[in-house]
């Protein structure tokens, strides 16, 4: 189920006892639990209790599901990778998930919305199961107005694309970026897209996008541009090579999949715009070439750390050698 519909499930009375949250979306995770807080307590003291599987015991997490409390105070009760409990005590929690004791929810968390083990299977069959994967590009633009409305400033459509562009890898990112932006804006009411260009840290972030946009699919002009321009305005070439190396890392897993690598479930930190490019990118270069350019990388990072090089010209001799070899 989205969160979407789970949330309009709960405001509507609808309150289920036990959930499990799948996706790793740090910011869903809280904005659920907070609005099933809201919801469920409705103003009143309330207990709530966050639960790692790796620092308690099994039998400790069962003792203080089954505790019952006898005055009936109501608690939520939230338990980080259940699929890492064993045994008796596993059998125990799942048992538990068919039959909840009236005044506890239980919010179960797996990060891995792909999690195929056994008590994830079988928690489903009775838990209401919630998407808390990072959302789609789309659905990061009603995001970010979502959170420009909470700013109480208004945006037009070109803010909202540029921004979900290049904050797409999470919403904890999205929110942090417009709220720099919003601190920045220094009470303005409106903020345009040429606003944005003023902002010299959202800039540097857009520009970092862009350049690696413009790799991936191998355009030796704009890569050569865009990057000339971040390692003589705001960064340096050492500060690319990260993530140069994600980038063609991604490409790499591509090709060694044979084009079953999923974009949405990338190894690397790459937002999502970049991500759901990956397989158009990975045309553009053979696995040989990915291979040079990972060597030459290393080469480059290791000579800069521990020589004084003209970090220019050794950008320029990577772009011509990378992204021109063949273009």
């Amino acid at each position: 189920m989205t969160i979407k519909d789970s949330l309009k499930n709960i405001k509507s009375g609808k309150l289920e006892l036990v959930y499990l949250l799948k996706g790793n979306d740090s910011f869903l995770h809280s904005f659920f639990i907070n609005k099933v807080c809201k919801y469920y307590f409705e103003g009143s003291n309330y207990s709530k209790t966050l639960i790692l599987s790796d620092e308690m015991s099994g039998k400790e997490i069962i003792a203080k599901l089954l505790n019952e409390d006898l005055f009936l105070t109501k608690e939520v009760i939230i338990i980080r990778d259940p699929q890492s409990i064993r045994g008796k005590c596993r059998d125990d929690l799942i048992k538990y998930c068919t039959t909840p004791l009236e005044n506890k929810i239980l919010i179960l968390i797996i990060d891995d919305w792909f999690d195929k083990s056994v008590i994830t299977k079988k928690i489903s069959l009775s838990a209401e199961v919630v998407n808390v994967q990072t959302p789609f590009e789309s659905e990061m633009r009603l995001w970010a107005k979502f959170f420009f409305k909470k700013e109480n400033i208004t945006v037009n459509s070109d803010v909202i694309n540029l921004v979900a562009n290049i904050a797409s890898d999470s919403l904890a990112h999205l929110k942090n970026e417009i709220e720099k932006i919003c601190i920045w804006s220094n009470d303005k009411t409106e903020i345009t897209s040429r606003d944005l260009k003023i902002f010299s840290g959202w800039q540097r972030q857009r520009f970092r996008w862009e350049f690696l946009m413009a790799v991936g699919n191998r355009n030796l002009d704009d890569s050569m541009f865009l990057g000339k321009n971040l390692i003589t305005k705001s960064e340096s070439f050492l500060s690319l090579i990260y993530p140069l190396t994600a980038l063609f890392q991604e490409m790499l897993y591509y090709k060694l999949n044979h084009g079953t690598f999923s974009p949405n479930r990338g190894y690397t930190s790459l937002s999502n715009s970049l991500k759901k490019n990956i397989p158009k990118f990975s045309k553009q270069y053979s696995t040989e070439e990915i291979g040079d350019i990972f060597e030459y990388l290393g080469y480059i990072d290791k000579n800069i750390k521990s020589a004084s090089l003209n970090e220019e010209n050794e950008f320029i001799q990577f772009i011509e050698a990378g992204v021109g070899k063949y273009a």
